[in-house]
Parts: C-alpha cells; sequence; structure tokens
C-alpha cells in the first residue's frame, strides 16, 4: 500500500507541470501494467527521466494494474496522451475504441 502512495504522489508530482504557453514537446502517457512490481519497476525508472529537460517535458496522466478498460482510453483521448501497456493486452472492445 505504501509503494502505492509513493506512486501515486509521484504521478501528482509530474502531473503539476502546465506551461500557458509550450515552447517545448510535452510527452503524455498512461501506464496499464501486469503487476505492481512492474509499476514500482516503471517508476523507479520515470524518477530519473530528467524531466526538467528543454527539449520535452513528461506528463505522468494516469497508472493502474491490469489491462487498460474503455474509461482509460476516453481519458488518453481527452489528454492526448499514449497508452503504453506494459505486460498487458487490450480487449476487443478497448482496440475497436482505440481505432
Amino acid at each position: 500500500m505504501e509503494s502505492r502512495q509513493k506512486a501515486r504522489n509521484f504521478a501528482a508530482g509530474v502531473a503539476v507541470f502546465k506551461d500557458s504557453v509550450r515552447t517545448h514537446l510535452l510527452f503524455q502517457i498512461l501506464f496499464p501494467s501486469d503487476l505492481d512490481g512492474s509499476l514500482k519497476a516503471i517508476f523507479k525508472v520515470l524518477e530519473e527521466y530528467d524531466s526538467d529537460s528543454p527539449q520535452c517535458k513528461m506528463q505522468l496522466v494516469d497508472f493502474c494494474v491490469g489491462p487498460p478498460n474503455d474509461t482509460d482510453i476516453e481519458l488518453a483521448g481527452e489528454s492526448n496522451a499514449i497508452v503504453y501497456c506494459f505486460n498487458t493486452k487490450m480487449s476487443p472492445l478497448v482496440s475497436h475504441l482505440v481505432s
């Protein structure tokens, strides 16, 4: 539970980035993962990403354990985020929503 809260705090910290005028790329991502341990590993890598880089900022829109659902796809569409499934697969219904 503590690692889940740490991950949510990290996500909230990343999501705070906002500019009135963007002069750089903004990479927005949503991570569905197979296991909580996989999410921990992903967050460890993301913590090391230099989000102060002038070339590209990163924003973690959301994350979850399990395959993405229709709500995840809608959120990604509304926020213009990429859904990166880590060791999970989309159901045929969700795949249809993406296309």
